[in-house]
């Protein structure tokens, strides 16, 4: 199927380019971005694509003989002006805000034009944890390299769910919305069913969804309810896979009762043994075999190089845990 295109206009060619350049790296926005600087240039391209709609920068449209403006509103495509003034209203046109970020501006585009997602090329979207009840055993380093490793054929989101994991987007990815932001969307009347149209801003692949700005966000929150929210994006079809880095901390078993499939990394120390054991006997005692059906124990070979900073994360491309981890998937 061919895929819908989102038509830019904008006489600033580094707007432009920028734009292009950062949609294309959501695999959430289902449209593809085609650019251009001048009207006749648009206008002659507009044939050659299957136009879901418009985005013209506002001066260049107020620029145009009216003549040309009702041809372009005759083709039926639904448009919207870049406004530079974000309390610009024109009448009969929509209008966005041109300096906000691109989370945004997709997201209203997308909620206009009530585009759906494809589902993923598998259907339902598989929920991937990585859960322990040890710490420091890495847990989280396991999970970034297994979403990487997944997210070379097929797509992928890393959902962050600890408290205190010191996490931030690199400072280059710009704005993006987080754990908590969207909660907080998810709560907000209508909003159920449209959380992550446009909301996500990273950079390459996997996509990542960073963790909650306060602790409280998820303290407060019953496990309940954070399930249901992680199940309205996945019902959303944009990833077939969600790799879930599970906190200790709380009560982990409506997340893990949510997972196909939990990599549970170990360590064979006395005192690990003997508190992974517990863990064994608690899901017993509450009758979770399910849970324990489904979760694969792992010793993770030493692997150094990563600090904690996201872009020092691809020193472990090629390295003795991704070899590991890639024989672990092979073997589900």
């Amino acid at each position: 199927m061919e895929k819908k295109a989102l038509i830019l206009l904008d006489p600033d060619g580094a707007y432009v380019e920028r734009f292009q350049e950062q949609a294309g790296k959501r695999r959430n926005f289902p449209l593809m971005t085609v650019g251009f600087t001048g009207w006749e240039e648009m206008r002659e391209a507009l044939p050659r694509y299957t136009t879901a709609a418009l985005l013209v920068e506002s001066g260049c449209w107020h620029g145009q003989p009216e003549e040309e403006q009702n041809r372009l509103r005759g083709q039926s495509i639904p448009l919207f002006l870049l406004s530079r003034d974000p309390g610009e209203e024109p009448e009969g046109v929509s209008s966005i805000y041109k300096y906000q970020s691109l989370e945004e501006i997709l997201g209203r585009i997308l909620e206009e034009i009530e585009e759906p997602f494809a589902a993923g090329p598998k259907g339902r979207t598989k929920f991937l944890g990585v859960y322990s009840p040890l710490g420091r055993c890495g847990k989280s380093t396991c999970a970034l390299l297994l979403a990487q490793i997944l997210a070379e054929r097929e797509a992928v989101l890393y959902v962050n769910l600890e408290t205190l994991s010191g996490l931030s987007p690199p400072a280059e990815s710009g704005a993006v919305r987080g754990l908590s932001d969207l909660l907080y969307l998810w709560k907000l009347p209508g909003k159920e069913n449209r959380i992550f149209r446009g909301a996500i801003g990273t950079a390459g692949a996997p996509e990542m969804l960073y963790p909650v700005a306060n602790p409280e966000d998820l303290w407060e929150l019953p496990p309940e309810e954070l399930v249901e929210f992680l199940q309205a994006i996945g019902e959303e079809g944009v990833y077939d896979t969600i790799v879930l880095d599970l906190e200790s901390g709380r009560n982990p078993l409506p997340l893990l009762r949510l997972c196909h499939r939990i990599l549970m990394p170990v360590r064979e120390d006395p005192v690990s043994a003997g508190r992974l054991e517990a863990f064994r006997a608690y899901l017993r005692q509450r009758g979770e075999e399910a849970i324990q059906a489904v979760c694969r124990e792992v010793v993770l070979p030493v692997c150094a190089g990563w600090e904690g900073e996201l872009p020092e994360l691809q020193s472990l491309r090629h390295s003795p845990l991704e070899d590991f981890l890639v024989k672990e998937l092979a073997s589900w």
